[in-house]
């Protein structure tokens, strides 16, 4: 049922209300050195995707299962030398399909496959680096371009998959 407003020139109609489906909640401990964990982004593939990857305070980055938020594999840990601000996927339909893009306070953006198994201890597919600034935000379109916010400008990436002759 939609809501609806009053507005001087008559009632408004608002988009149906959203709905609770579901709620999971899992507490994410703190590091070693008994710091607080923070939760700094949350990014799915696909909106049908059982994955959830968490951007945050511990430099690790891990996959959890959308319904529990039990963890469900271990990307890379650490992923960076600093706090991990904000991840993002790849359109599914881009050529970078099955990216895992991750923007820290290291300085770096760093992409890493998300199609396989292991983990851990990989290595990332891609780095870039653009000055010694934080990076708080990434961004992946269809192109796909990769833009990433720091405290002073935004930089705008275009990528593109290696061919044979590279």
């Amino acid at each position: 049922m939609a809501a609806a407003l009053t507005a001087p020139s008559g009632p408004v109609a608002l988009a149906p209300a959203f709905r609770l489906t579901h709620t999971a909640v899992n507490s994410f401990k703190g590091s070693a050195d008994n710091d607080p964990s923070y939760i700094m982004g949350l990014a799915s593939p696909a909106a049908a995707a059982a994955a959830v990857a968490v951007a945050g305070s511990e430099r690790e980055l891990k996959l959890y299962d959308r319904a529990t938020l039990q963890c469900t594999r271990t990307v890379a840990a650490p992923a960076h030398a600093d706090r991990v601000n904000e991840v993002s996927f790849a359109p599914p339909r881009s050529a970078a399909a099955g990216l895992l893009f991750s923007a820290s306070s290291d300085g770096a953006v760093r992409a890493w496959d998300c199609g396989g198994g292991g983990g851990g201890g990989a290595a990332p597919s891609l780095e870039l680096r653009g000055g010694r600034e934080e990076v708080w935000s990434v961004s992946v379109s269809d192109g796909p371009l990769v833009a990433a916010g720091t405290q002073a400008a935004p930089r705008l990436t275009e990528i593109a998959p290696r061919s044979p002759r590279d």
